[in-house]
């Protein structure tokens, strides 16, 4: 996902294991934290949204291209590099203001 998405099996406080476990980002941090280490106001990423995003990472697109992902998992990966790509260009992304107006 654009070189942007940082480890999704470790949290990056401690790099304890998320397998299987909550997962958190917040917009001030570097990647995803457990629920010990998530900081206040952090939002979830669902288990299956890890798991297609590392689909995402591993697959050529055309495997994943046709499947239908579920409202929330799309949700949760489309806010997760929304935050990382604001945090790494050091300001607010005003087209994806307006994309989420479209959903």
């Amino acid at each position: 996902l654009v070189g942007l998405l940082p480890e999704l099996h470790a949290c990056i406080e401690c790099g304890d294991s998320l397998d299987g476990v909550p997962a958190f980002f917040h917009p001030l941090s570097d990647g995803l934290m457990c629920t010990e280490h998530r900081r206040l106001a952090s939002t979830e990423m669902s288990l299956e949204a890890r798991r297609i995003a590392a689909e995402i990472l591993r697959a050529p697109i055309d495997e994943f291209s046709g499947q239908v992902w579920p409202r929330q998992c799309a949700a949760d990966l489309r806010s997760f590099l929304r935050q990382r790509i604001e945090k790494q260009i050091d300001r607010k992304l005003t087209s994806a203001a307006m994309l989420d107006k479209l959903d």
